[in-house]
């Protein structure tokens, strides 16, 4: 199997959502194998994902999409 059980999947969310510990800016994610897997904690982002301009293209994708503007 390839994925991660959607229990697992959503622990990262939790984690940073309740820890005392996360600060502006970390990123939670798995911290296994290629950080696809494993046990949540404090991960390093893939460099694409810190990038300004496809950030502003996904939101604009996502406004789009469901025909909703939201102001930043």
């Amino acid at each position: 199997m390839l994925a991660m059980s959607v229990h697992d999947g959503t622990l990262p969310i939790v984690m940073a959502a309740t820890s005392q510990r996360a600060q502006n800016g970390d990123y939670f994610g798995p911290t296994g194998v290629l950080e696809m897997w494993g046990k949540p904690g404090v991960a390093k982002p893939r460099p694409h994902a810190l990038n300004p301009e496809l950030g502003r293209k996904l939101w604009d994708y996502s406004e789009k999409s469901v025909g909703q503007g939201f102001a930043l």
